[in-house]
């Protein structure tokens, strides 16, 4: 017998090798993943424009409550404002009963000055300022004399024009530096060429109350207008008017021919009446512009008076006019009624 022999069996694997994808495996491939990818891209919109709707909701409603809590403070407020106006309507009534007309002129103080209790002239512009405040109080309204503070006066509201008399206020100091404090002398040997060259520096300043205003026609207007008042020596007397029987031969004598050498006082009730032109003032321009003076238009002119106290123009019953009375009764000439 042949001998037994073990024999073991070997199990071969079969290696299937991968067969390479077909057109058809390809394009189902490509087309699954395109349908995920738009599915991705749906649902990221539903998202961001879920989350976009929470915001505008959650914007809408704050703007809502912002809105109601607006309203109740106004309400509030005007409710406070009607109780106290109704409590001083109610005060002024026992007032008026038991007071007597001096008194009367009182009430017309307080309806010429604003709710907030601000004064006067709060209503004009940019004058929410200790500065303008004092210069209202203690200068607006005052009887200037004298050359060289009228011409000082004449030179910044010239340079006013078209703007607000706060700004030219606040650049005062600097247009005094500039122009050798309003020496009429000095300013008259100024040149053009002075001019354009203190226009070069200012513009370095960069603005602000330290420089004056960069208008070169209104720069160049200081030094002509102080020939003229030099030149007020020799002028014709036919462009002159007459003051105390003499030609005016001096600034001072000039302006204040115009209202016969004594301040008018006004009687406006409110700042309404306050007009900004008058026949006077119209006169006095048109000597000036005959005489060679530059930016001195009837509204300059007016605004000259009023800040001369060639006319005083606070209204009545307000502080600042009980004082222009009591300065007026001080006086040694007196005043005119307006």
């Amino acid at each position: 017998m042949p001998p037994t022999v073990t024999a073991t069996r070997m199990v071969r694997k079969k290696v299937v090798k991968a067969k390479p994808p077909t057109t058809m495996t390809r394009a189902r491939t490509n087309r699954t993943t395109a349908t995920r990818t738009t599915k991705r891209t749906k649902t990221t919109r539903r998202t961001k424009a879920a989350a976009a709707g929470k915001r505008a909701a959650t914007a809408k409603t704050t703007r809502t409550t912002r809105s109601t809590i607006r309203t109740t403070k106004t309400k509030n407020a005007t409710s406070a404002t009607n109780k106290n106006s109704s409590s001083t309507s109610v005060n002024n009534n026992k007032t008026n009963k038991s007071n007597t007309n001096s008194n009367n002129n009182n009430s017309t103080s307080a309806s010429s000055t604003t709710t907030e209790n601000r004064p006067w002239f709060s209503v004009f512009a940019g004058t929410r300022n200790m500065e303008y405040e004092s210069y209202m109080r203690n200068e607006w309204g005052w009887e200037k004399r004298g050359d060289v503070p009228l011409f000082e006066k004449l030179c910044l509201e010239g340079q006013q024009a078209g703007l607000s008399w706060a700004t030219v206020l606040a650049k005062r100091k600097a247009y005094r530096k500039a122009f050798h404090n309003f020496n009429i002398r000095k300013c008259a040997k100024m040149t053009d060429k002075d001019v354009d060259r203190l226009l070069a520096q200012q513009k370095k300043l960069g603005g602000g109350r330290q420089s004056v205003i960069c208008h070169r026609g209104k720069l160049l207007s200081i030094p002509a207008n102080a020939r003229c008042v030099l030149n007020l020596r020799s002028a014709p007397l036919h462009l002159l008017p007459e003051g105390d029987g003499s030609p005016c031969r001096t600034l001072d004598a000039l302006l204040w021919s115009f209202v016969e050498g004594k301040p008018i006082l006004n009687q406006w009730s409110t700042t309404k009446e306050i007009p900004t032109v008058t026949p006077t003032a119209t006169a006095m321009s048109k000597v000036l512009k005959k005489l060679g003076f530059s930016f001195v238009g009837e509204t300059i002119c007016y605004s000259l008076m009023q800040s001369c106290g060639l006319v005083i123009d606070h209204p009545k019953g307000t502080p600042e006019h009980r004082a222009a009375v009591a300065r007026l009764k001080r006086r040694g000439g007196g005043g005119r009624r307006g």
